[in-house]
């Protein structure tokens, strides 16, 4: 349900940045398209500083749920994208953790 905690990220440094719909509702537009962003309500990012975690946490929303391949050339250490239907993709580095057609779904 709206407002459930889906993980939880021990930081001894650096910082984390949640951009998406779930607060505010839709409020991130697609600089390609000039839409709304939908498909990904959620997306939380960990980086050495707060302004790359807030910057990669926008760009996940606008890439959208499908689209992990900016996370290898990121600056990040982790993040978390959440979609509308509740799924969750995840990934360490610049590498996807739990992928697979069995998608966490929470």
């Amino acid at each position: 349900h709206p407002g459930a905690t889906v993980a939880r990220i021990p930081l001894k440094s650096g910082a984390v940045a949640t951009s998406g719909i779930a607060e505010r509702g839709v409020h991130i537009v697609d600089p390609r398209t000039g839409r709304p962003v939908d498909s990904v309500v959620s997306a939380s990012v960990v980086a050495e500083g707060l302004g790359d975690a807030d910057l990669w946490a926008t760009t996940a929303c606008v890439a959208g749920f499908d689209d992990l391949s900016w996370i290898r050339h990121a600056n990040t250490r982790g993040g978390i994208v959440i979609a509308p239907d509740r799924s969750v993709r995840r990934w360490v580095g610049g590498h996807e953790v739990g992928v697979g057609e069995n998608r966490l779904v929470v």
